[in-house]
């Protein structure tokens, strides 16, 4: 019962320190705007490209016919306090790529996070395949430029920030190929978006240096899913969390609570639907989840391959490596009794797992308790 206790209270006291309430739009274009708790905008745009090929790649200003958005609090929500839905289709007039695309937003009224499910669905009749990126313009503290833009890696998370406001987004269902930025002006010289550039950003398998500041122009990002491959009828999902706060680390903690929201909630819920992850390559939640002092991380192969697990905290820092080699095919679980690579217990907070198999990399957050 005193551990019971002691999880409820340490969740009650991580919502305490998060400044609430964002908010946010979505407007006819599908992309998704965030404002800070005083109602400042902090990102202009966040939106999925969809690409084929350098000559055809789709994103917000391609839009062709668009179902209303539905705005908070108007969509019967199931899942979290106000739910809101945006269902629309490509201009495909050079009938190059024919995709529905959704956006589903679960929003806390208490939170200073959201989750935003974006599923693709093929309409045509044969395989579809390409590569999705999900775009960040940032307008921080309620203006363009003077940004700088940083990431995250361990956590999946690209963000920007000036003086104290700090707004970003992360994968949750799957890890980042690539996380790429660039001067605005550059991004969409004359106001036009090329397709041949995006596609090269999309293409990318380094990131960009980081930080970047570009000064007065501002800065465009994106955030790589790598590879897509729909069947005929079939649909493809990307979980992706936005968020806010007054430095990085309230930034990170919001980021990681909407991470174990979607694990404890989303996951279970929606297994079927992550079809953009191997299903012979699979990371599951860690149990316990908050835990103190130890936890069990059980991953799944088809084939026996050599696999590294390894454990990071939230600025990128190796904190130690829970196994390196080859492994059986099948179900493992491997505990981490919260020690660093020395044997000293490390200090309560927010941490990332890492599973690699190759090229393949799968992540997911948990939380230690003292």
């Amino acid at each position: 019962m005193k551990r019971v206790l002691l999880i409820v209270l340490a969740l009650v006291l991580i919502g305490s320190v998060l400044p609430a309430q964002i908010s946010y739009t979505l407007n006819d274009y599908g992309r998704i705007r965030l404002s800070n708790p005083a109602g400042v905008r902090q990102i202009d745009r966040v939106s999925i490209n969809v690409g084929v090929s350098q000559d055809v790649v789709y994103h917000y200003k391609d839009i062709g016919g668009i179902t209303p958005v539905v705005p908070a609090g108007a969509l019967t929500a199931t899942i979290a306090d106000a739910e809101s839905y945006c269902l629309f289709t490509y201009n495909t007039g050079d009938a190059a790529i024919d995709v529905t695309v959704s956006h589903h937003i679960y929003f806390w009224n208490t939170k200073n996070w959201m989750i935003i499910r974006n599923c693709i669905t093929n309409n045509t009749a044969s395989a579809v395949s390409g590569k999705v990126a999900f775009e960040l313009i940032p307008q921080v503290s309620g203006a363009y430029g003077d940004e700088t833009v940083d990431i995250l890696s361990a956590a999946n998370t690209i963000y920007a920030y000036k003086a104290s406001d700090f707004t970003g987004m992360t994968y949750l269902n799957l890890a980042p190929v690539s996380f790429r930025s660039m001067a605005y002006s550059a991004y969409a010289p004359g106001g036009a978006f090329p397709d041949s550039l995006q596609w090269a950003e999309m293409c990318a398998t380094e990131n960009s240096t980081y930080p970047l500041n570009t000064g007065s122009d501002g800065t465009a990002s994106f955030m790589n899913a790598g590879d897509f491959a729909i069947p005929a009828g079939d649909s493809a999902i990307y979980f992706i969390a936005v968020g806010y706060g007054s430095t990085v680390e309230l930034l990170a903690l919001a980021l990681a609570e909407a991470a174990y929201t979607y694990a404890t909630t989303f996951y279970t819920a929606n297994q079927p639907d992550i079809s953009s992850l191997p299903s012979n390559f699979e990371l599951r939640q860690n149990y316990p989840n908050p835990f103190n002092p130890t936890t069990r991380i059980t991953f799944v192969l088809a084939e026996s391959r050599p696999v590294e697990l390894t454990v990071y905290d939230l600025n990128g820092h190796l904190i130690n490596t829970l196994y390196a080699g080859a492994i059986a095919a099948g179900q493992h679980t491997i505990e981490w009794n919260a020690c660093d690579q020395s044997g000293q217990p490390v200090a309560a907070g927010v941490y990332l797992y890492r599973l690699t198999q190759g090229a393949q990399t799968l992540a997911k957050k948990m939380i230690l308790m003292r």
